[in-house]
């Protein structure tokens, strides 16, 4: 039988730097490596980054053989760019025995949205560069004598131009009509592009960390954003899928390429999704802003 002096372990990070946007979220492999006798070792985050707006979990919280932990980090919409160094450090009871792996969280900038100008036109309306440069376009007018199109010719064959005119005016406007929802409009229905609107719903994320040796869990929760347009498709950033009949399937993507499979209930304005294992869950609260 080999004595506890022989017993080792390490702690190794999958990836040393990950990236995440403001709001975003990342799941980084932690490795646990045990020689000798095994025991098990206790995995914690080491570093504290809240006041940042940067929240960290590592679960499971004991690794009693060596294997894979998960090392869950999210980042508020509010966090400044840079970079935060996250230690996960583990420790054996009984031993002076301690290894840690430091993951660096590079937080990018928000993308600036766009200004709109008179240069978005690309110089290729005269109308726009007129206006630019303080000249009125003149307005058309009718030569004199003459306040519209001449008559349709009486007889037959006035009927037919006729009958030509109005089938192409009834084209048109049916054209026009699944294009901009005419008809919605003069009806007092959503137009076409109340239907294709989309809004946003804010609230909360939270992951909870359940120990596997029957500890207290333990829970980080930080903003969350998703967008939602008329027709129930969930578009992100980090939440994905649909709503329909008051139910909600889809996925949450990290940073790193992950993805968890997530399920909920849409009612009253209020999204709620979630993803549940043995050893963690994330759950969403939003509502729209």
């Amino acid at each position: 039988m080999k004595g506890n002096w022989e017993f080792d372990f390490s702690v190794r990070a999958g990836s040393p730097v990950v990236t995440v946007a403001p709001g975003g979220s990342a799941s980084v492999p932690i490795t646990v490596g045990i020689k000798g006798q095994p025991q098990p070792v206790q995995l914690a985050v080491a570093t504290d980054w809240g006041s940042a707006g940067v929240a960290a979990q590592v679960a499971p919280g004991v690794m009693a053989s060596g294997g894979a932990a998960t090392l869950h980090v999210v980042v508020s919409a509010a966090t400044p760019p840079g970079s935060y160094m996250i230690g996960v450090q583990g420790t054996a009871s009984g031993t002076f025995k301690t290894s840690e792996a430091v993951v660096t969280v590079v937080v990018t900038s928000k993308p600036e949205k766009r200004e709109q100008s008179d240069r978005d036109d690309g110089g290729h309306n005269p109308d726009v560069q007129q206006a630019a440069a303080g000249k009125k376009t003149p307005a058309v007018k009718p030569a004199p004598g003459k306040l519209g199109a001449p008559p349709a010719p009486r007889g037959p064959g006035g009927f037919i131009i006729t009958l030509v005119l109005f089938t192409a005016l009834a084209l048109g406007f049916y054209y026009m009509d699944q294009q901009y929802g005419l008809i919605d409009s003069f009806l007092g229905s959503p137009s076409a592009t109340a239907k294709n609107a989309v809004s946003t719903y804010e609230g909360t994320q939270t992951f909870t960390i359940f120990s596997a040796m029957g500890g207290s869990p333990n829970t980080a929760t930080g903003p969350a954003s998703v967008n939602i347009d008329a027709a129930g498709n969930v578009l992100g950033p980090v939440l994905f899928g649909k709503i329909s009949n008051g139910a909600f399937t889809g996925e949450a993507h990290t940073q790193d390429g992950a993805s968890y499979p997530m399920a909920g209930t849409f009612s009253g304005g209020v999204l709620r999704a979630e993803y549940r294992s043995a050893s963690v869950s994330w759950v969403w609260n939003l509502q729209q802003k």
